[in-house]
């Protein structure tokens, strides 16, 4: 719970389900700050609207002027549009600006200059939350509930700022680990990234004929589920982070040519090593 919330006001860019989910958990948990909501589409701010959110505006002016937190939920490539000095500049003293992008490196690189210019302070932040849906429709008060946060801070911004963040998402339910851009991209395309990937891989090869969509089961449906999410976003996520999964995907190649060796060799013992250790690494998810 957002008790005695350090932000007096946080304006909040993009009406997706980050989003949205993050204005409908504030409007619960810190009734006391103002949240404002942008977003370019007349038809998304009312579906904001519609989904309970309070406030929402169109107009980039209103949701800078005097905010203490801007959180950037919208796609990495058009964070620096929305970022110009001139509205940077309408931040309250002291303001902090954060972004929910899936990657770090890019927005490290791309946003840093243009705070600089504003004298105003940016620190990464990535709460790993959603699913497959985008959207409104999927936004929900407690998304963020478990959920894990990564705070980059490259720009070596003060220690007290990078707290007062870290609080704000713990107070949002998550648990928050401080890593560098790089880190986090590396990381992120292992546990995040590929897996996307090699659900699209999964539903590329496995699904071959009609037939196939009326015969899958739980397997096909649970290791494909994340191959429905929206195909912009995740496009973008993987150019954006194209070196560090470029390596994933050539460690893939040897170990698929490991087991193509292994079935031709009818080496049950090679099969049952490589699946045993694929299973002690899954088991351990749910015990962390």
């Amino acid at each position: 719970m957002l008790q005695n919330c350090s932000f007096q006001k946080i304006g909040i860019l993009g009406p997706g389900v980050l989003g949205g989910s993050l204005a409908l958990a504030l409007q619960e948990q810190a009734p006391e700050t103002e949240v404002m909501l942008w977003g370019r589409s007349k038809e998304k701010l009312q579906g904001a609207t519609k989904a309970g959110i309070f406030k929402t505006t169109s107009s980039l002016d209103e949701v800078y002027q005097e905010a203490d937190l801007v959180i950037l939920c919208v796609p990495v490539g058009v964070m620096p549009s929305l970022c110009q000095p001139e509205h940077l500049s309408l931040l309250s003293e002291g303001g902090l600006l954060t972004d929910v992008g899936s990657v770090k490196k890019r927005p490290h690189v791309t946003l840093s200059s243009l705070c600089r210019e504003a004298d105003v302070s940016f620190i990464g932040s990535h709460p790993m939350a959603g699913s497959e849906q985008s959207g409104m429709g999927a936004a929900r008060s407690d998304l963020f509930e478990g959920a894990g946060c990564i705070i980059t801070n490259d720009e070596s911004v003060n220690e007290a700022q990078v707290e007062k963040l870290e609080s704000f998402w713990q107070q949002l339910g998550c648990r928050t680990i401080q890593m560098s851009a790089v880190e986090h991209d590396a990381a992120v395309a292992r546990i995040s990234h590929f897996p996307h990937l090699l659900a699209a891989l999964c539903a590329n090869v496995g699904l071959q004929e009609s037939r196939d969509y009326d015969l899958s089961a739980g397997g096909m449906r649970d290791t494909s589920r994340v191959a429905s999410g929206p195909v912009p976003m995740w496009a973008e996520i993987m150019l954006s982070n194209a070196d560090s999964l470029g390596e994933l995907i050539q460690e893939s190649q040897k170990q698929l040519q490991f087991m193509q060796e292994a079935l031709q060799n009818q080496n049950f013992e090679a099969i049952s090593k490589w699946l045993l250790s694929a299973k002690e690494k899954r088991d351990q998810i749910s015990t962390i």
